[in-house]
Formats: structure tokens, sequence, C-alpha cells
């Protein structure tokens, strides 16, 4: 039944994209930039008995601390957006920002040796699975990778994950040029720059224009590399 009604809401809520054209929630593509689990599966591919603690992944999860999108931006503000929360709202209407453990999660760290070694172990065997399965959206109930389309003045636009991150990467390491994914009705659809004024957070002026300009502007500037010079200076200050 879940198929049926994916197959007649296509037309509205499922497109086919490029990797370069998606993001994480922190602006690194999966594609023409820097990924954590893109970088991780090419050490595996070299090393298929390489520690999880000489991985990118490890590097990642350790020492990309930050605790708010608005890090990621070279002001110092003083109001600060929440964890996972952007100047457009959440990234998933449902959650629970006080439940949600920044600290121990797939995001970033710092995340514990154990934690990290059985994502790395996730990572590898769903990769393994995938190189013989591939993506088969409606064969497995939920399984479209899912996010939220942002829209820049100019009208270009980048597809952020907020559900299947790991498999985005897996397939464009495994050379996927065409992934389908969709919108959900836990998301935001479209985050279109041309309607700033009516962001919530902006609307109710919790945060400038300004502040919001530039986080919304992280993801058509930066490729992930900018993610990967955080880490490069935290560790080096270690």
């Amino acid at each position: 039944a879940g198929n049926i009604v994916r197959i007649i809401s296509a037309p509205f809520f499922q497109y086919e994209i490029n990797p370069k054209d998606a993001c994480t929630i922190f602006g690194s593509r999966f594609d023409k930039g820097w990924n954590h689990i893109l970088e991780t599966l090419k050490e595996y591919d070299n090393d298929p008995n390489i520690n999880y603690k000489d991985t990118t992944l490890y590097a990642f999860l350790k020492y990309f601390k930050i605790q708010s999108i608005s890090d990621l931006v070279d002001i110092d503000y003083k109001s600060k957006l929440p964890p996972f929360t952007f100047p457009w709202g959440r990234a998933n209407k449902n959650l629970n920002i006080d439940k949600k453990n920044i600290f121990n999660s797939r995001f970033c760290g710092p995340s514990t040796d154990d934690f990290i070694k059985a994502e790395f172990n996730d990572i590898i065997k769903l990769y393994n699975k995938l190189k013989i399965e591939g993506y088969r959206p409606y064969r497995y109930p939920n399984s479209f990778i899912i996010g939220t389309w942002l829209i820049n003045r100019s009208n270009d636009s980048v597809f952020m994950v907020l559900g299947g991150n790991h498999r985005m990467a897996i397939f464009s390491h495994l050379g996927l040029k065409k992934i389908k994914v969709r919108t959900h009705s836990m998301l935001i659809r479209k985050v279109n720059e041309n309607n700033i004024n009516l962001w919530p957070l902006v609307k109710n002026k919790k945060f400038s224009i300004i502040h919001s300009k530039q986080i919304f502007d992280i993801f058509f500037r930066e490729n992930g590399k900018h993610i990967k010079n955080i880490i490069y200076k935290i560790r080096i200050n270690a």
C-alpha cells in the first residue's frame, strides 16, 4: 500500500538527482567535494583491514566539534541556532532537540571510540550489501533517501539529505550519477531564499536576515572542505 502511494505521489515529491547536487546538514557534498564517509570508503577499498582509528570517519567523529550550524559562520554571534535547527526550522518537524544527543551522533563529535567503531562496522556492512543489491527504494518500506531542497536567488538548488546519508555516500562512491530521492511530510519540502523574510526564525526576529543568509550560503559556497579544515585545526591544537 505504501508503494502505491509513493508511485502515485512521485510526480510531486520524487526527484532524480546527481550526488554532486546533494549535501549533508553541514554542507558537505556527496561528490565534487569532501565527505567523511566517502573518504572512509576510499580508505577501506585501499586496505580492507584498516583499523577504524586510522579512518577519516574516526577523525570526523572525534574532532568535528560544533554545537550549532551557526558555528560554521565565521562571526561570533551571541545567539546561536540549537543543534539540528536552521533559520527555516528544525531538520525534522518532530525532532525533540532536548532528547537529541549531538555529542554521540553520526553527525558530529566528540563521540566515544565504541560508538565510532560500531558506526564504522555498520557503514562497511551496508557498503558490502549495497554493492550487491543496489538501490531498491520500493522494495524496502520508507527506504527512499529523503531531504529538503534549498533554492537560492539565482535558482540554483541543492538537496540537503536528512535521511539516507550513508546510502547517498555509498552510491556516489560506487559511481551512480542518478539517484531517486524524495521530500517527506516530516520535513520542510523546499526552502527558497527569495522567501527569507518568511522563514520562521527570521519572521519572529530570533535571528537576523544577515545571520540567516550567511548560514544559507554555506550550502552553495562550500563543498565539505570547510569541515576538513575545522578538523585539521582542532587536531593540531589537541
